[in-house]
């Protein structure tokens, strides 16, 4: 997918080709998918959504009321590089919302260096009910409200090759993933590149929208267009 204000496949300059970090995605119910991320100066891992709808990082902390999830809290007092920036911050999705103060601390994928960004350490929820992470990791391809995008931070620090990614969301019997940087397991003549197409009701572009006129269903073909 590429588009006029912010391709997904964004060009820098050659580089050895790194061993970008590859992660395997749980499957609930063909409902939510999560992978790992470790976080602190201890690199605790938490389960955690890559939601590529959204753009911040938010991970449930201790004594969280409403955040839901497994259980698993991240404890700020076990982690020598977390650093709180006391301005508070609320993050609301299509179900379910987390308020917490926004803080700097250390996250990684395994396996992967680690990379400074901006979070929101979650102390209270509501209608967060049904949800089987830890957290959330946003991938949207620009950012809309201080946050810092994860793969641009793993680009900038040199542990991605590009500032990329691939995702294969897969049925329970297969194994769903995520592949950080250049696919190189895809040659150009595979990959089909569709422009970034921002939302009628956006005046820029925010998520990884494309335009679709058609849709068939068995033999019949539904309009899709926008009046």
């Amino acid at each position: 997918i590429r588009g006029e204000y912010t391709p997904l496949t964004k060009n820098m300059e050659s580089m050895d080709q790194l061993e970008n970090p590859v992660i395997d995605l749980e499957n609930f119910q063909d409902l939510q998918y999560f992978g790992p991320i470790n976080i602190g100066s201890e690199d605790e891992t938490f389960k955690v959504v890559y939601d590529t709808g959204s753009g911040w990082i938010y991970i449930n902390t201790k004594g969280c009321d409403g955040c839901g999830g497994t259980g698993h809290q991240f404890d700020p007092s076990t982690s020598s590089t977390f650093e709180s920036t006391g301005e508070e911050k609320t993050l609301s999705y299509g179900k379910g919302q987390v308020t917490g103060v926004i803080a700097h601390e250390q996250f990684s994928v395994p396996g992967s260096e680690s990379v400074d960004a901006v979070f929101v350490p979650a102390t209270s929820g509501k209608d967060n009910e049904g949800a089987q992470s830890d957290g959330i990791v946003g991938l949207t391809p620009v950012a809309t409200g201080g946050e810092d995008l994860f793969v641009d931070r793993l680009a900038d620090a040199g542990i991605i090759d590009a500032k990329e990614f691939t995702t294969y969301i897969a049925h329970e019997n297969e194994q769903s993933y995520i592949d950080f940087g250049t696919n190189h397991d895809v040659s150009d003549s595979e990959i089909t590149w569709v422009d970034l197409q921002k939302l009628p009701t956006n005046d820029r572009l925010i998520y990884w929208s494309a335009g679709i006129d058609s849709l068939t269903v068995g033999d019949e073909k539904l309009s899709l267009k926008y009046d």
